[in-house]
């Protein structure tokens, strides 16, 4: 497994982000609450106990589509996955190792 190696600058999702960056005018807080009526609850996870509210950034529900959509075309989802289950891989093969080793001093019935 590798990580992909595609170049986020040249993808079409960037190229919507930085249209979408050029035409926006509504980088002003207010002015996004006043738009976004659920402004705080859309924009903020909950797990568990853990919270995170991301409503008082400059970002509107089209520049997260976009960003979404960066992370799908660049395969973010994937290489994240890869990077979780690299432990997991190393921890696999290395007990294989180890049962090879006792196979070769303790023969195995």
């Amino acid at each position: 497994m590798s990580l992909s190696r595609i170049n986020p600058a040249q993808t079409k999702a960037w190229t919507a982000l930085q249209d979408h960056f050029n035409q926006d005018n509504t980088s002003d807080i207010k002015s996004l609450f006043k738009l976004e009526s659920n402004r705080a609850k859309d924009f903020s996870i909950q797990w568990n106990n853990f919270y995170i509210d991301y409503s008082k950034n400059a970002l509107s529900k089209k520049t997260m589509d976009l960003l979404i959509d960066l992370s799908k075309e660049v395969g973010l989802s994937e290489a994240i996955a890869i990077i979780l289950m690299e432990p997991l891989l190393m921890k696999r093969n290395l007990g294989r190792f180890f049962i090879r080793h006792l196979e070769i001093k303790v023969p195995l019935q």
